[in-house]
């Protein structure tokens, strides 16, 4: 990346070791806290897993959604985005 587009690149290593999320995810974290990123969508099946899990009541990934959106509108805006539409539809 920084051959390709070097004006592009922030430096964010050295907040790596200042974040306080999970140490395999600080990597992803530290560049959108030195760009001031609003939103963060990773292509892995985190919230997937997290609704299959919830089983009181069971929960799809479009149910988690629904009860996330007031509290983080674009971050489920932009979830629903790239999810597959089965799986992420707002309510009817």
């Amino acid at each position: 990346m920084r051959r390709a587009f070097p004006e592009a690149v922030e430096t964010y290593e050295h907040l790596i070791d200042s974040m306080t999320n999970h140490p395999k995810d600080r990597h992803v974290l530290a560049p959108a806290v030195a760009a001031e990123a609003d939103v963060i969508v990773t292509l892995n099946t985190v919230l997937s897993a997290q609704a299959a899990r919830t089983t009181r009541p069971p929960m799809s990934l479009a149910d988690k959604l629904n009860r996330l959106a007031p509290h983080v509108p674009a971050f489920v805006g932009a979830i629903r985005a790239v999810a597959p539409a089965d799986d992420a539809s707002p309510p009817a």
